[in-house]
């Protein structure tokens, strides 16, 4: 009932002003008695108290001060850990290549293994793969769907390779560099082959070729000079073989040596497409330039003008007779001279583009028989960082070998070619080798010391100048100069000393070596025809 709600609301409020307590504050804080009726004085204003940073900025300091005052309290609180117990992982690069023990690894999923191989040394793969994963239709992995590849360091810059094997699709992908500037190829067995190109690599600006088997070929460009974005040729199927008669056969044989050229499949109808040039109005430009070879006719479409939902077109005919179309009806048409020339400059165009279509032709067939022989001869490139330690895993697996074959290998340059590693029969034969041996190492030992004399007496003449300048100018030097001069002639002086050590030591070497290689030839069985009588 709202009359019983209302009352309520008034003893409510009656309960709750008796038990108001009637006291205020003042400044100091201290209870003001108050009668019930008296009004509640404002609280006391509260004093203004200026905001002081907690970067505690100066007066007129910046912001940089600020940070910098923040960032030593951060270093003071800093925490002083105590050092870890544990030593510091350290992988020698040549188990880091390896990337797991004995360099491959196979784990084995739901309808899927994943194999990881070794990048480089021993247990590397001889093609280059480093993993491999493999898709499969069941369970027992016997049916495979899916193959992925990835492979590193090799020349022909192969870096994946996935194959579907329900949809007979194969996709390499290769890295910047590779051979006629590869990026994608993607095969359909017995349909087509599409190529994807690097468009930095190509001179043409060629980014894309669709060859679609024994049908059509179809070319796409970027940035081209002349506006050309698209290229294709549709080709009619080759004719039948004739059946050779028998009496042929004889005159085949004759010739069987000489190369057969393959018949080229004949051109129905060439495309070309072309972008707007923007200093040109757009229904003067040629949009679509089409030559029906069968047909004997060539088709040119301009792009749309503004506001035009049609475009002008112009036909030829082998013969020089014209069909124009033009949008416009105040548009004036074009005189028959302008009309010649430019069927004049079709037909030139029609050669070109038909040349241009054989060479495209050409380098399909290029790029897969350069495909064919990578993969028939697949060749790894060695990182420059890896160079030394190629060279100390070959001197660790040949060991000795290459100290005796070094050992027996001295003079293989001055035996005869007919000679190889046998005895050589005549006395003069092995003079002459002998001689020839000993001349290459006296030329030698004669060479270095020459080397060693001529630096010797280039410092010796660069100190003679220096000095000689210092007594010329000696009153007008400063006292920093003649302390960079005493240093010089320090340095000059020390190189000198050791050119001259490095002289006198060679002069003692060489005639030990000299003495040495003389005995050696005189016990090499090769030459023992030289201690008969």
């Amino acid at each position: 009932d709202p009359l019983e709600n209302l009352s309520r609301v008034e003893d409510e409020a009656a309960v709750l002003n008796t038990t108001i307590t009637s006291q205020a504050v003042d400044e100091a804080g201290n209870p003001v008695p108050m009668d019930l009726g008296a009004t509640i004085p404002p609280p006391a204003p509260v004093p203004e108290v200026k905001r002081v940073l907690t970067t505690g900025r100066k007066e007129g300091g910046s912001v940089q001060d600020d940070f910098e005052d923040s960032e030593e309290r951060s270093h003071d609180h800093t925490i002083d850990m105590p050092p870890s117990w544990v030593p510091k992982l350290k992988i020698p690069r040549e188990l880091f290549d390896m990337r797991c023990p004995k360099g491959s690894k196979l784990t084995v999923f739901d309808r899927c293994t994943y194999e990881v191989y070794a990048m480089f040394g021993e247990c590397a793969r001889w093609d280059g793969k480093v993993s491999k994963l493999t898709m499969y239709l069941d369970l027992e992995r016997t049916k495979m769907a899916e193959v992925r590849e990835v492979f590193a360091r090799r020349k022909d810059k192969l870096r994946e390779r996935h194959i579907f094997y329900l949809e007979g699709t194969e996709l390499e992908y290769f890295n910047p560099g590779s051979s006629f500037g590869l990026k994608q190829i993607t095969t359909v067995k017995n349909k087509d082959r599409k190529i994807l190109f690097y468009e930095s690599a190509r001179l043409d600006g060629l980014v894309c070729r669709v060859d679609e088997f024994g049908l059509k070929v179809i070319e796409t460009f970027r940035n081209r000079d002349d506006r050309l974005n698209y290229r294709s040729a549709t080709y009619d199927p080759l004719p039948p073989k004739p059946l050779t008669p028998p009496a042929a056969t004889t005159a085949k044989a004759k010739g069987r040596n000489k190369k057969k050229e393959e018949p080229l499949q004949p051109i129905r109808k060439m495309t070309e497409k072309f972008t707007a040039d923007p200093q040109m109005r757009a229904e003067n430009c040629v949009a679509k330039r089409c030559f029906y070879v069968a047909g004997d006719q060539i088709r040119l479409d301009y792009h749309y003008g503004l506001d035009r939902v049609t475009a002008n077109s112009r036909i030829y005919s082998k013969d020089g007779v014209s069909q124009i179309t033009q949008v416009d009806p105040l548009e004036e048409k074009p005189k028959d001279q302008v009309l010649l020339e430019e069927w004049q400059s079709l037909l030139q165009s029609e050669k070109e583009c038909t040349q241009s279509m054989r060479d495209v032709e050409k380098e399909s067939k290029a790029i897969i028989l350069q495909r064919n022989k990578d993969e028939q001869n697949i060749a790894l490139v060695t990182p420059y960082f890896d160079i030394v330690r190629v060279k100390q895993e070959e001197s660790d697996d040949e060991g000795g070998g290459e100290e005796e074959k070094a050992e027996h290998d001295y003079l293989s340059p001055f035996l005869p070619q007919m000679i190889g590693g046998r005895q050589i029969t005549k006395k003069d034969d092995a003079l002459k080798v002998r001689e020839n041996c000993l001349k290459a190492l006296k030329d030698r030992l004669i060479e270095r010391a020459n080397i060693i004399q001529a630096r010797h007496d280039e410092e010796t003449a660069s100190l003679a100048k220096r000095q000689t300048n210092f007594q010329r100018d000696r009153d007008q030097m400063s006292r920093a100069e003649e302390e960079e001069y005493e240093r010089a002639c320090e340095e000059s002086n020390f190189r000198i000393h050791i050119l001259e050590q490095r002289l006198k030591r060679h002069e003692e070497q060489a005639l030990q070596k000299y003495y040495d290689l003389d005995s050696k030839l005189r016990g090499d069985p090769r030459l023992a025809v030289l201690m008969s009588a």
